[in-house]
């Protein structure tokens, strides 16, 4: 096979392999059976894919010794390059799908919290007061990389925009990833300033990215 082809063949290769990575990254976490540690490790190889499309093309246009595979092979690594963000926006969509999903599963859980404070005039000190009178069991959020859901009340739910209590799933990585995914009583996530950007609305829920 002449080093043409064989760039060619490894590089669609390694292309499509890359861009289903990508997807997985952030698609991975949010499945009923996912892993935020795969996740993470998809993140990695995703991340030294791209590095190497970036590098890859001024070789193949510059150095002499590899200019003659430029044809095919700055393609290749543009594609590369390309495939990852492609899958990631795949990805990314049908994370927020997930979420959204979630903001309507998480009903029964907040509706059992509202509860207990309207009969016992306070929010409940732990999720595991509302069992068995209120829910059957401490729901998990149905998510494989994030599956539990963490309950605040006292002073550290007032950290955030001085709620009563509060619920998160901290949706973190790969990286330096740290978003949450938060449901305040007041619903008032405009009042809650905090890191990378705006909360985005999800229901009666709130997405924060960082």
């Amino acid at each position: 096979m002449q080093p043409k082809t064989r760039l060619l063949v490894f590089g669609l290769l390694f292309s499509a392999a890359n861009s289903f990575a990508s997807f997985l990254t952030f698609y991975w976490p949010v499945h009923p059976h996912g892993s935020k540690t795969i996740a993470d490790a998809l993140g990695l190889f995703g991340a030294f894919a791209i590095l190497a499309g970036l590098v890859l093309i001024p070789i193949y246009l510059f150095v002499p010794k590899y200019r003659y595979l430029a044809v095919v092979g700055v393609p290749v690594a543009l594609l590369l390059v390309a495939g990852s963000f492609l899958g990631g926006k795949i990805g990314i969509i049908l994370r927020m799908d997930a979420f959204e999903q979630l903001a309507a599963r998480s009903s029964p859980l907040v509706a059992a919290i509202d509860q207990f404070v309207v009969d016992q005039g306070r929010p409940p000190n732990d999720l595991t007061e509302l069992v068995p009178k209120y829910l059957p069991a401490v729901p998990s959020t149905g998510m494989g990389g994030y599956p539990e859901y963490e309950y605040l009340v006292g002073s550290r739910a007032e950290e955030y925009a001085g709620n009563p209590w509060a619920l998160l799933v901290r949706a973190w990585g790969p990286g330096i990833n740290f978003d949450e995914f938060m449901y305040f009583p007041k619903q008032n996530y405009r009042e809650y300033l905090y890191g990378g950007g705006p909360i985005e609305r999800i229901g009666d829920w709130g997405y924060l990215p960082e």
